[in-house]
């Protein structure tokens, strides 16, 4: 049998647990075992780790993983909505020419598979906006992993859940983007509710993924590739 590993380089350490403990295990479970993912989080600055600084660092981290693990895949778990301070090409004109989220990033994926000479083991992804709007997907499971959220906070959740039945277009400002809201109404903190999460979803990591996938259009496009890869 012949097994498939696939490198996902991710802004920070919230984004690795997900790959590791939840993503990860989904692979496993649909494939057989043949295709494992390794969270890879990105390189900021020589031994330094976590976020995008700048998009040619990004570059150099994908070609380097390319030349390292020449027999794996690569791809990207990189947020749409950090782009504008990474000095991401064409970033501006791309919003400016449409409106439409899903053509925006199809785009700025397209950039970006470019940038590394469109290379075949290499996969673009960008998060439709951020990794928070994963939670929205998945609010229900989500809302009980803190008991100190009131019924007034998961209310004020809910609302939204409703005005926003694709969790991947929340992300109407830079005030509303899901990680301000979460934080906003729950007082979210990153790493220690998706650690929360995590726990309490172990073992439902089928169910949790394809539940995102029904909700997430874009983030169901990124699973189908991976899994057409064995």
């Amino acid at each position: 049998m012949r097994i498939i590993h696939v490198l996902v380089i991710a802004e920070g350490k919230s984004e690795c647990i997900f790959i590791r403990r939840i993503l990860a295990r989904y692979f496993l479970h649909h494939t057989g075992s043949r295709i494992i993912l390794h969270a890879v989080q990105n390189e900021t600055s020589f031994g330094y780790f976590g976020g995008v600084v700048n998009y040619p660092k990004l570059v150099q981290n994908i070609n380097r993983q390319l030349g390292y693990h020449p027999f794996s895949y690569v791809t990207t778990f990189i947020d749409f909505y950090g782009l504008a301070t990474i000095d991401f090409p064409f970033y501006a004109e791309v919003l400016e020419h449409s409106s439409d989220p899903y053509g925006q990033v199809a785009r700025l994926e397209s950039i970006l598979s470019h940038a590394v000479g469109n290379h075949e083991r290499f996969i673009p992804y960008l998060q439709l906006h951020e990794f928070e709007a994963l939670y929205f997907a998945d609010y229900e499971r989500f809302l009980k992993i803190d008991p100190s959220w009131s019924k007034k906070q998961k209310h004020r959740i809910m609302e939204i859940v409703d005005k926003n039945p694709n969790p991947e277009l929340i992300n109407n400002s830079y005030d509303t983007a899901p990680s301000k809201r979460l934080r906003n109404i729950l007082h979210y903190h990153k790493v220690q509710h998706t650690d929360l999460y995590q726990n309490a979803v172990r073992g439902q990591a089928r169910f949790v993924i394809d539940h995102m996938r029904y909700k997430c259009p874009h983030f169901n496009v990124w699973i189908k590739k991976i899994l057409e890869l064995s």
